[in-house]
């Protein structure tokens, strides 16, 4: 066998990587990316909802936990620092957020254009995911 015969016997047997058989799939079939744009859609969405409930019990929990102990007198909270920290710190995250933008939204843009069915299959598993419960 010659080196090139080995080099090509190599790459044949090479298992790809995760990015790289995502990027596969982009290339595939359209049924193939209708169908991974909704499988991938639904469990984000899934996903999306039980992290999202989870998150507004405890946030809820906490608020409610701190207004009682408040009341009987446990804690004293001083709620006008409170406000101004919670506006300085979203403040802060706002321009953070603005700077980043730009970057994210271009590439979103076009990964969608350039892969409609896996989008818009994505779209509709999510809301699926979001549905489900």
């Amino acid at each position: 066998m010659t080196d090139k015969e080995v080099k090509d016997k190599q790459d044949e047997n090479k298992e790809l990587s995760l990015p790289e058989k995502l990027l596969e799939t982009f290339k595939s079939s359209p049924t193939n990316q209708i169908l991974f744009g909704l499988a991938s859609g639904w469990i984000s969405g899934y996903v999306v909802i039980k992290i999202g409930k989870t998150a507004a019990l405890a946030l809820g929990g906490g608020i409610i936990i701190l207004q009682v102990a408040n009341n009987k007198g446990f804690i004293d909270v001083n709620w006008n620092k409170v406000s101004n920290k919670i506006d300085k710190v979203s403040e802060d995250v706002k321009k953070k957020v603005d700077n980043k933008t730009g970057f994210w939204r271009k590439n979103v843009i076009d990964l969608v254009i350039s892969n409609k069915e896996v989008s818009s299959a994505f779209c509709g598993g999510f809301l699926i995911g979001l549905a489900s419960n």
